[in-house]
């Protein structure tokens, strides 16, 4: 055990480069040339008028979920970011205590030597401060939106959770820099449902018919040729390289040893297998995580899951459209595991775990001909859904960069269950 110990801490003293470039880690904040994930490409279309867009994010970069990753590991995470907070009674709206308060967490009594597990780092916070700060150029500087942050024509909402709040402040922030004019604190509407009622993420207790879609996507014969292929060899031959002593898991529900690869790598602290290795990990995750959304029928496992969350944004869309709304800009704070089935119940996944600080943007237009259309914008590029014919414009040209009114709507009503109780707890 001894020897073993000893050749554990040798590898762990070999990094292999900047591997904060993987694209998991996001973009680096530091680094001009990386461009934000909420960069919004122009169009190169004309005779359209955009007048709702709706956005879905990830958090940014955050620290991991256990400090016992494997042995001799010394990394240490920075997470100084934190909540001031103003309590206020809104049977006393003007009252005022004059003072903020800060959540200090106490020293030795944390995950991370200060920081809870799952906390946002500074480097997330600025992904999405220069996430808000894209979004700025293309819809307040084009003159969408007004030039301070307007209630009547923003919607916000996160996870109960605080990195996706502080995720979805920093971006704000980014996104409204300015003072306003009032001379006091301007108060923001942030929306949230506890976790007993959240749809944020596919979840059996939300929707317990999920545990059944579960079953029968690990049961399926391609998960199952999947796993004795591909996961079970990787996750052997990386149990003799780190030993008995360390927990190799990467698949549903358990991703820690995972998890910790990529908290470990998008800090540039070393880990016990190469390069090579960490993609393996990633690419297995990846399936393992997507065939749980999709396998083995798509629109079921949306039914079970992520439907929840496609009914709230087709509900704020169909508003938007028909014009019983002031809302132009709606924005969610989520996780990866919100934006990946979100993308596989559109067709859209590439097959790439969704990476930090994330940006799932829909912009709804019309043409002058009155038609809408739905752009779907997915970190700074178009993408199309497979769900969606291509679209003839007013001028005859045929696009896939649009999806039609009504293809997205059949493709997000196919998934949306008409009674949540009666689907999720079938006698």
């Amino acid at each position: 055990m001894l020897v073993f110990a000893i050749a554990f801490a040798a590898a762990l003293q070999v990094g292999f480069g900047e591997t904060d470039t993987r694209p998991y880690c996001g973009p680096r904040p530091e680094h001009p040339e990386d461009v934000p994930f909420g960069y919004i490409p122009p169009l190169s279309q004309s005779g359209l008028k955009l007048f709702f867009t709706q956005h879905l994010i990830r958090h940014g970069d955050r620290t991991g979920f256990t400090n016992d990753c494997w042995p001799n590991d010394s990394a240490a995470l920075n997470c100084n970011v934190n909540f001031d907070e103003l309590p206020t009674n809104e049977d006393h709206p003007h009252f005022h205590a004059g003072r903020l308060f800060r959540k200090k967490y106490i020293e030795g009594e944390t995950t991370f030597k200060g920081c809870p597990a799952g906390y946002l780092t500074p480097k997330g916070f600025r992904q999405h401060i220069h996430n808000g700060m894209e979004l700025r150029k293309a819809y307040v500087d084009s003159g969408f939106l007004s030039h301070d942050l307007d209630g009547d024509e923003v919607y916000v909402r996160s996870d109960d959770d605080p990195r996706t709040i502080m995720s979805i402040e920093a971006l704000l922030s980014g996104m409204f820099p300015t003072q306003n004019e009032k001379g006091y604190p301007e108060v923001v509407p942030l929306n949230v449902r506890e976790s007993s009622f959240s749809d944020m993420v596919p979840a059996s207790s939300y929707c317990p018919i999920l545990t059944q879609q579960i079953n029968e996507a690990e049961t399926s014969p391609e998960y199952v040729q999947y796993k004795q292929n591909y996961t079970l060899p990787l996750q052997e031959k990386i149990q003799k390289i780190v030993g008995p002593s360390v927990k190799v898991d990467f698949q549903p529900p358990f991703f820690n040893f995972f998890d910790c690869l990529n908290v470990h790598t998008c800090h540039n602290f070393p880990v016990p297998i190469g390069e090579d290795l960490v993609k393996e990990v990633t690419d297995v995750a990846t399936y393992e995580i997507s065939a749980i959304y999709s396998l083995p029928n798509r629109t079921f496992a949306a039914q079970a899951g992520i439907g929840f969350l496609i009914k709230d944004f087709y509900d704020q869309a169909k508003a938007a459209v028909a014009g019983n709304s002031p809302l132009k800009f709606a924005i969610v704070s989520g996780h990866d595991t919100s934006i990946m089935p979100f993308l596989v119940a559109f067709d859209m996944f590439d097959g790439m775990w969704t990476p930090y600080s994330s940006v799932l943007s829909m912009e709804y237009y019309r043409t002058e001909t009155g038609k809408v259309i739905v752009r779907f914008v997915y970190n700074g590029k178009v993408i199309q859904s497979g769900l969606c014919s291509p679209v003839t414009l007013d001028d005859g040209t045929s696009t896939h960069d649009f999806c039609d009114w009504e293809d997205f709507s059949k493709a997000a009503q196919s998934v949306i269950v008409a009674d949540r109780q009666s689907f999720c707890n079938p006698l």
